[in-house]
């Protein structure tokens, strides 16, 4: 194998693990390794990749790519995108980290806690309307508090700018080769 050829199956061996490791990172936060995985394919990508291109690359099925696309196309972490071939579909990822955040918050996060909160209150009323309760008072109003705050801590997240000062605040947590 020459040296050109060594150097190439590097690279792919590396950029499908940097894909694992994203996808491990999206799983986390409570999507699936393979969200991450094509959606770092789709985001490197510099042309949008059909969901046969992002089987091959991945190395996995297509019957676990096509719910996944259709999954961040809901999130509107990808876009399908127009193909000169009408029978193939393209994908690419969204740039705007700010707006996929907003997505995911406001269709996944935001609508969870909404229940949670709908639930409480239903459990609240029927705690204050009955007889005595072996529960902890002060813990269930310390509960309910929880409940609001991270209400308005999504909806501030959701409704706030494009979160420039917070990259400030924080700083770079890594350095690129280039500096």
């Amino acid at each position: 194998m020459n040296y050109m050829k060594k150097q190439a199956d590097l690279k792919n061996k590396q950029f499908k693990a940097l894909s694992r490791a994203i996808g491990d990172f999206i799983h986390y936060w409570g999507f699936r390794r393979i969200h991450g995985q094509i959606w770092s394919q789709l985001y490197l990508s510099n042309e949008p990749l059909s969901g046969a291109d992002l089987v091959k690359n991945i190395g996995v099925s297509k019957a676990l790519v096509s719910p996944a696309l259709k999954e961040l196309i809901k999130h509107k972490v990808i876009f399908q995108v127009k193909s000169g071939d009408t029978r193939t579909k393209l994908y690419e990822a969204n740039p705007d980290f700010m707006s996929v955040i907003r997505n995911v918050l406001e269709n996944r996060e935001f609508v969870m806690l909404q229940k949670v909160s709908q639930e409480f209150s239903k459990f609240s009323e029927l705690q204050n309307s009955g007889s005595k309760s072996s529960l902890n008072q002060q813990r269930l109003e310390s509960l309910g508090e929880m409940i609001n705050q991270a209400n308005s801590f999504i909806t501030i997240l959701c409704h706030a700018g494009d979160f420039s000062e917070l990259g400030e605040l924080v700083g770079p947590h890594t350095k690129s080769n280039g500096n």
